[in-house]
This record gives structure tokens, sequence and C-alpha cells, in this order.
């Protein structure tokens, strides 16, 4: 039996293990690595770099000399009209290299760059004897093009003259951008990837302790009475249904996932089929205990019928079926509910009435040897039910 459970458990484990492996490595692709300058931020460039080698990739700039603003960018709401700024395009200046570039940021952080702007050109006038601002700057350096290509042009013609322009790159470093890929996107697929690594971890402590076996092992640590040659016995004659759930004459072990659960036959009550379709479909066998609790095992419509021909065969504490009265008297009188077969069945075991057993008092015992037709006891009950 372990090591049947420990079987399934293994398959279940090797295919979380890739579909993980799978999320993992698309998404790096997707990104073109992007999480990890995320996580360690981009190349370092100054006005030395290669611009044009390092085009779509992921870099960082510690600006101290902000020139000037050369592009805006807003969005209006479509109800309202309402104009919001949300990017500013800034010229900053590598002056140790004498090098202009671009850098593109939130408008949340125009007024610091504003402030920058004034601080490097009160240094110009000699009105300060140096630039202490800095501000680190990290995105992917991309090309400009079009309008902003156009404004940052039109800035730069009215800072430099003609022939001091050979020190200006018409790149800009998008700090909303990472390696190429928006950082909403980026954030998203980053939150994948840890869902995936949180689920990877999952899987292999539930795998490394065992819980394949944990409820089996608990329910033996609780009945020491109860050897585990006899429960490995009963799964070994047991039905199976679905290659996941045995069906034995005294237990019913089901998988989940990686992990199996127990369910002690002779408590159980009623049991009936339950089907929802739709977007939240559900097909299931629910169980009800005489401690009231209840349990659900998804079961294919085509198999149900079968399964619950087991439980006919070997329960006959057992209702079978839904009826809405049932449902009724099980939440508003249970132990009449109980009256209709359990406790008849019971009663019947410890007086031998009805069943042939061996001196049997105990009746979680009675399963070992009693046989009860379950149709002759309904025939039996509508003839009561007819005469009165």
């Amino acid at each position: 039996m372990k090591e049947t459970l420990k079987k399934h458990a293994t398959k279940s484990f090797m295919i979380r293990t890739a579909v993980v492996a799978v999320i993992l490595i698309a998404s790096l692709i997707f990104t073109k690595v992007g999480i990890i300058p995320l996580l360690f931020g981009g190349t370092s460039i100054d006005g030395t770099s290669d611009f044009d080698a390092l085009e779509g990739k992921q870099v960082s700039f510690d600006a101290s000399y902000v020139l000037a603003e050369y592009v805006r960018r807003t969005s209006t709401e479509t109800d309202t009209r309402r104009t919001t700024l949300t990017h500013v395009g800034y010229i900053v200046w590598d002056y140790d290299n004498d090098a202009m570039f671009g850098i593109y940021l939130p408008a949340s952080k125009s007024s610091r760059l504003d402030d920058m702007i004034d601080e490097t050109w009160e240094w110009w006038d000699y009105e300060r004897e140096e630039v202490s601002s800095n501000l680190h700057v990290d995105g992917t350096l991309r090309k400009m093009e079009g309008k902003e290509l156009q404004y940052f042009q039109e800035t730069i013609d009215e800072l430099l003259y003609e022939d001091e322009q050979d020190m200006v790159y018409y790149y800009t470093i998008d700090t909303t951008q990472v390696n190429g890929l928006e950082k909403g996107w980026l954030a998203i697929i980053s939150a994948v990837d840890m869902w995936a690594l949180l689920y990877f971890i999952w899987s292999l402590v539930s795998y490394l302790s065992q819980g394949y076996y944990r409820s089996i092992k608990k329910f033996l640590d609780t009945n020491p009475s109860i050897p585990e040659s006899r429960m490995d016995a009963d799964f070994a004659s047991a039905v199976l249904f679905q290659k996941k759930i045995w069906v034995g004459k005294e237990w019913t072990i089901y998988i989940k996932g990686m992990k199996s659960y127990l369910m002690e036959n002779r408590k159980q009550v009623w049991a009936y089929y339950y089907q929802r379709t739709g977007r939240y479909s559900v097909s299931q066998i629910r169980f009800f205990d005489r401690d009231k609790k209840n349990t659900n095992i998804d079961i294919p419509n085509s198999s149900y019928e079968e399964m619950l021909g087991v439980y006919q065969n070997n329960q006959p504490q057992m209702l079978l079926g839904y009826d809405k009265e049932w449902e009724k008297m099980y939440k508003k009188n249970f132990n009449e509910f109980l009256n209709l077969r359990y406790n008849q069945v019971i009663s019947q075991v410890q007086t031998g009435d009805t069943y042939e057993h061996q001196q049997q008092t105990n009746p979680d015992n009675y399963f070992d040897d009693a046989r009860y037709n379950m149709d002759a006891y309904r025939e039996q009950q509508a003839d009561k039910t007819d005469k009165s």
C-alpha cells in the first residue's frame, strides 16, 4: 500500500516539477532574462559605453547633472477629459566623459528632477561650488524615434551649438521597462514565477515528508489495535476507481495531488452523487458519517454508479442516493435521520435478528462477517410504509 501511494505521489511530483520548469524557462525567454536585472540591476554605463551594442538591454546610470526637460507624456480620461502627466524625459550630462543622453521617468519624480536642473545651472553659473544631488536611474536603453527624437533634438539645439553636438547620444534610459519589457508585465510574470517556486517548494516538502502516507500513519497511530497488515490486506482487495480511489471493505483511501486521504467506511451513514455543470463544475460523491463529518470524493459521472454499488454491497448501514427529506432530517433531526438506516442496522447486528455474525458486540466490527441485501431491506421498508 505505502509503495503504491508513493508511486502515485512521485508521478505527481515529477509532473509538478516539469510544469514549474516550463513556467520558469518560458518566463526567462519571454522577458529576455529580465527578472535578473530587475533583482540585481542593469549594466552600469557612462559616456564611454557602446550605446549601440547596449540598445534594448538593462542599464543603470548615476545622474548628477540634469540639463533640461525634453518631453512629457500625458493620459486623458475618456469620461472626464481630465489630463494627467504620467512620464517626463530629461537630458542628463555625464560631465566626466562629456556625453549627453536622455532618461525617462515617472512624473512622480519630476519635482526632484526639477530641483536637480536648478542645481545644475546654479553650478554652471558659479552660484555653487559643486552639484551634490544624485539620482540612480535603472531601465532599458532605448533609441529615440518619432516625436520623442524631434523634441529631444529641439531641446539639444537650444542647449548646444551644432558643432558641439558630437557629444550627444540619441538614446534614453527608459525606467518604465526592463530589458525592453514593460515593468507592469514583468511584475505579473515575476509574481507567476514566485508562485511557481513556492508551489515547487511546497510540493517538495510534502513529498519528502511523506504526505502521501501521513493520513494513514495518523490513523494507525490513533488506533494502535489495528495492525498495518490489516489495512494492507483491505487495500489489496479494494476496488480501484480512476487509478486513485481504493474502495475497500473497511476503508476508502484516495489521492488528491500528492496527499492521500482515508475514510472509515463503517462510520458512513449516507452517500449520494452530486454534479454541477458550468464554469465551476463538480462531479463527486458526498459522504456523511455518524459524527456529521462530510467527505467529498471527486468521481466522473461515468463511474459513480459503480462506486456507489461497492458501498451498497459492503456497507449496509448507509443510505444511498439523494432525498430532500433526508437532507432536512440530517440537518434538523440527526438522531431521527440515523434511525432511518444506521441505528436499525447496528441494532440488528448486535441482536442477531437479521444477520449472521460471530457473537460480535462492537458494531464497528460487523463488516468482517455481516452480509446485507439492501434491495430486500428497501422492499421491506416500503411494505411497512404501505401498511401504515
